[in-house]
């Protein structure tokens, strides 16, 4: 694969997430923080702040408007009283289950397009680049 045919697929792929990043109701910061909480599972609104490199004022207004919609949910932690852990709600949940369905049919419907022989190189292929960017990013 050239680098052209790399750089190529990198900017087709982040143009799929971004479109499936932002939903309709929210600008791309909400967006953007929504998919950070989901994947740190359950940050205080601090580790949110520095995850998202801004400051811990901006993260409140920030989460207020996303509890405020329907999308995040503040717990109050177990072992701190004081401190409160970030979650996303059930509607999240249901917009990004929705968003990766959509986007789960459009691959098989493009991998269908090729010989079962082939697709099972390209999904082996796709397996180990996967297992190789995790191994990766756990080192990080």
């Amino acid at each position: 694969m050239s680098e052209r045919d790399i750089t190529e697929l990198f900017d087709t792929l982040e143009k799929i997430y971004l479109k499936n990043l932002v939903q309709d109701d929210l600008t791309i910061a909400e967006s953007i923080a929504l998919h950070v909480v989901f994947q740190l599972k359950s940050p205080t609104i601090i580790e949110l702040a520095k995850a998202l490199k801004i400051s811990q004022s901006n993260a409140t207004y920030l989460i207020q408007k996303l509890i405020g919609r329907g999308y995040l949910k503040r717990i109050r932690s177990e072992e701190d009283r004081r401190e409160y852990h970030l979650e996303v709600t059930e509607k999240f949940d249901q917009t990004l289950n929705t968003s990766r369905a959509l986007l789960k049919e459009s691959l098989k419907e493009q991998l269908n397009k090729y010989k079962v022989s082939d697709q099972q190189v390209i999904q082996d292929f796709y397996r180990e680049v996967i297992n190789n960017v995790k191994t990766e990013c756990d080192s990080i």
